[in-house]
């Protein structure tokens, strides 16, 4: 008996012990697995809605834009399913809806398909599966209430304000108001902050227009601090300037709510434009002779290289205008075959151009021949095949590139002058345009490109005007000789020295002397050849002697 006591007071024992301590191993347990979920991060759900007109909207549970995350959420939790979407729905635009969920190690997502009408009863979506369901028309009546359903409304597009190009210029404030489903005004706003800045020429129109005419519209417009008008946009006269410069705008637009309209609102545009001056061209001469030149100048041209100017008949060169302060300048020259009689030279800048008449006319020192006394040995040791073909090539790439700084003024130096080679006047020996026939090869001839003053050996030779030295070297036909760039497509050169004094990249000024005279090249007694050519085209230095290059004059 006392045997059983024991053992029934150790069972008891036990059953205490196991109660006591059972509690605290499930608590652990509990307390391990609940550490091992705590260390997981919460899963992260995210909306993104596309609507059909490409605008994108995000929004998650814990930062829910405009409660959009809530109410796609409950449109999901509570829609009914239909057996499909009626045809009437399934072929307009949809809105896509994706929920994204995150849960730290892999992201999955789900895609509805939303079919939304301005019917709230008639509003249906696809779930991922493409079940069609059908939406609580509550829910589909509250998103109907919101700017997310602005695609669904024509009227809920605001009027554009466009440019001449039909390009749209954005609003600095706009508030528009659209009709929605419930009977109520949704409102859409927008603020800018860019400036869109207009290119015009002066005196033209803006040609502002809206997508939808207001019902007022008013248009500031300043030069700088200055008020240049301030009236209605279908009163705004032209902007006449004499000089280029940016015009900034201030309109105000406003579409007035009347009794059963559709929308209303009101819009500010800020905007500059920058008017150019039209571009005026004029020329120096209507009358010019072979081997002479005319010079075109224009000013209000921002782009030399975009000036362009065509003849009829055609003229053998590509003019080239070059930029010197407010002004562009054009050297042409005229060959010495150019057809003579009238010429109708068009120049053409953007919008603006210019007609003139040239009468070109023979060349005024006469057409002349002469033969050159080169012994035969010379004619087949220098005069072969080869090296006039070097000789052209090497003529054709210093005439291929221009200096754009003009460095040459007022007249050009005359050799003929006494003084200038020598102490008496330098005689010439064979001048400009002459056609030249070499005595010892029958057929042989060329014609002359330069003037040829004879001179002693070793005098030195002064530059026609200032100017950079582009080439100094020696020619089988040229001998030594140096070419200088006065700048605008005008070059000068200087052939048969026995040395050269420069480099090539050396500034030089009018008269300095840049090297002595000799017997060089393909000539048989001292001399100096002198050339001047504008591009490609060899003028007469003479006509460089009186007056130099004569610019035409515009007027402040």
């Amino acid at each position: 008996m006392k045997h059983e006591l024991n053992l029934k007071k150790t069972l008891i024992i036990l059953l205490a012990l196991v109660v006591l301590f059972v509690p605290t191993y499930a608590a652990i347990a509990c307390y391990y697995a609940g550490k091992d979920d705590a260390d997981k991060p919460e899963a992260v759900v995210t909306l993104t809605v596309k609507d059909p007109n490409g605008n994108t909207y995000t929004a998650t549970k814990d930062n829910d834009l405009d409660g959009l995350f809530a109410m796609f959420t409950s449109m999901c939790d509570n829609s009914t399913g239909v057996s499909q979407i009626p045809d009437s729905i399934s072929g307009t635009p949809f809105l896509l809806a994706t929920f994204s969920t995150d849960d730290g190690e892999k992201v999955t997502s789900e895609s509805y398909k939303y079919y939304f009408s301005t019917n709230a009863s008639e509003c249906y979506a696809l779930d991922p599966s493409s079940k069609a369901v059908k939406l609580n028309a509550t829910m589909a009546k509250t998103f109907l209430g919101t700017s997310y359903s602005m695609y669904l409304y024509k009227e809920s597009t605001p009027p554009q304000l466009l440019n001449a190009a039909g390009e749209p210029i954005a609003p600095a404030e706009l508030k528009w108001y659209y009709l929605t489903a419930g009977n109520t005004y949704q409102l859409f706003s927008q603020t800018g902050t860019e400036i869109m800045s207009l290119r015009y020429d002066t005196g033209s129109s803006l040609g502002l227009r809206f997508s939808s005419e207001p019902d007022t519209c008013i248009v500031k417009a300043y030069d700088g601090s200055d008020l240049l008008f301030d009236c209605k946009l279908s009163n705004m006269p032209a902007i006449n300037l004499t000089k280029s410069t940016t015009v900034s705008f201030v309109l105000t637009a406003e579409w007035l709510r009347t009794e059963g309209c559709d929308a209303y609102g009101t819009a500010t545009y800020r905007f500059s434009a920058d008017f150019k001056a039209p571009s005026v061209f004029k020329i120096n001469s209507g009358e010019i002779c072979h081997g002479d030149f005319v010079v075109i100048s224009g000013m209000n041209v921002e782009d030399p290289s975009a000036v362009r100017v065509t003849s009829q008949p055609a003229l053998n060169c590509e003019p080239r205008f070059f930029a010197e302060g407010d002004l562009v300048h054009s050297i042409i020259p005229i060959s010495y075959g150019t057809v003579t009689g009238e010429y109708k030279l068009t120049v053409e800048y953007g919008v603006s151009s210019a007609e003139f008449t040239v009468n070109v006319k023979d060349y005024k020192y006469g057409y002349k021949s002469s033969t050159l006394d080169i012994t035969s040995n010379m004619i087949k040791t220098l005069y072969t095949d080869a090296n006039v073909a070097a000789y052209d090539r090497l003529v054709a790439e210093i005439c291929a590139k221009s200096e754009t700084l003009r460095y040459f003024t007022g007249t050009f130096t005359d050799y003929q002058q006494k003084g200038t080679l020598q102490s008496s006047a330098s005689y010439i020996r064979l001048g400009f345009g002459r056609n030249v026939q070499l005595k010892n090869a029958a057929g042989v001839s060329f014609e002359h490109t330069g003037v040829d003053f004879e001179v002693p050996a070793n005098v030195s030779v002064p530059a026609v005007n200032a100017g950079k030295v582009v080439y100094s070297g020696n020619n089988e036909i040229l001998g030594v000789f140096v070419v200088i760039d006065h700048g605008f497509g005008l070059k000068s050169w200087y052939a048969h020295l026995s040395v050269s004094e420069v480099s090539v990249g050396d500034i030089v000024t009018k008269d300095q002397s840049i090297g002595k005279t000799g017997k060089t090249g393909f000539t048989l007694d001292n001399r100096i050849h002198l050339g001047v050519t504008v591009y490609d085209i060899p003028i007469a230095p003479y006509l460089l002697y009186e007056k130099g290059v004569v610019f035409p004059v515009f007027e402040q």
